[in-house]
């Protein structure tokens, strides 16, 4: 019985780290990349254009990352 309750906090600790990659994703694109554009209304300068550009690319990069790395898990599971 103590060894169930171990396991599933284990199951629980690494499923809850594991959205911290995609939080930092989401971060990134949304609030550095889309929401840094606002500052656009305001005053025009290249060096936000861009970053707020890189940053959206980033955020989308590692989540794309992660689907691509949970997709491929779910096809190797499904073929074991």
């Amino acid at each position: 019985m103590q060894y169930e309750k171990e396991r599933n906090w284990t199951l629980f600790l690494l499923g809850s780290v594991s959205w911290v990659p995609y939080l930092c994703g989401c971060y990134l694109t949304f609030y550095e990349g889309f929401w840094r554009m606002r500052l656009l209304l305001e005053e025009f300068s290249i060096g936000t254009l861009l970053a707020s550009v890189v940053f959206v690319v980033l955020g989308y990069m590692v989540v794309l990352g992660i689907y691509r790395v949970s997709e491929l898990a779910t096809k190797l599971d499904a073929t074991s």
